[in-house]
């Protein structure tokens, strides 16, 4: 079993004075990623926000998304 955090949702929390992008892209850079048994889901209704700024970005997050089938 693989520890999971959903944060749901997202958009609604990320706004530019919360600084939750930031520290995501901080922590995942830091010591998420060298979990190997880590996944974290995002999801919600927001589907062109969270293409925007996540998946397209070319931020900390950058080439790191996954899709899991």
């Amino acid at each position: 079993m693989f520890p999971q955090l959903v944060h749901t949702p997202l958009p609604w929390l990320a706004t530019k004075r919360s600084g939750l992008l930031q520290a995501l892209d901080y922590e995942w850079n830091s010591q998420w990623s060298k979990m190997e048994n880590l996944i974290v889901i995002v999801c919600g209704s927001a589907a062109s926000w969270i293409l925007e700024k996540l998946i397209n970005t070319k931020g900390g997050l950058h080439n790191r998304i996954k899709v899991l089938k």
